[in-house]
């Protein structure tokens, strides 16, 4: 959790905000960012929404905050694993550095669907 930044991104960094002083705008990760699938976590199979791209570019560089999250209850019930919901993150992490995207502020998610569960 926290700050991703992707490694392969080509922006000209000379106008890219080096402090985000505005408000966080938190996304959901699954049917807004990227399309709605049977396996969100199949990092091969990844469709991030291009108006979505834009929209993230956009904000970050007016200087807001984003925050990705989502709830992936089958890590709880023991279906998928950390490490492989960390490779579809790192996946869309590289989509948005190709974009243009060069960091989102945090991308947090919930491994249980229970109302007890502290995100």
């Amino acid at each position: 959790m926290g700050r991703y930044s992707s490694k392969n991104a080509f922006l000209n960094t000379s106008s890219w905000p080096t402090f985000f002083n505005k408000e966080t705008i938190g996304i959901e990760r699954n049917g807004i960012v990227i399309q709605q699938q049977e396996t969100p976590n199949d990092p091969n199979s990844i469709i991030v929404l291009p108006v979505t791209l834009e929209a993230v570019k956009i904000m970050r560089m007016k200087g807001y905050n984003i925050v990705i999250f989502f709830n992936e209850p089958k890590i709880g019930r023991g279906e998928l694993s950390i490490e492989h919901v960390e490779k579809s993150n790192q996946k869309l992490m590289e989509i948005f550095g190709n974009y243009g995207i060069q960091s989102i502020t945090g991308l947090y998610y919930s491994t249980t669907n229970l109302k007890e569960d502290i995100y």
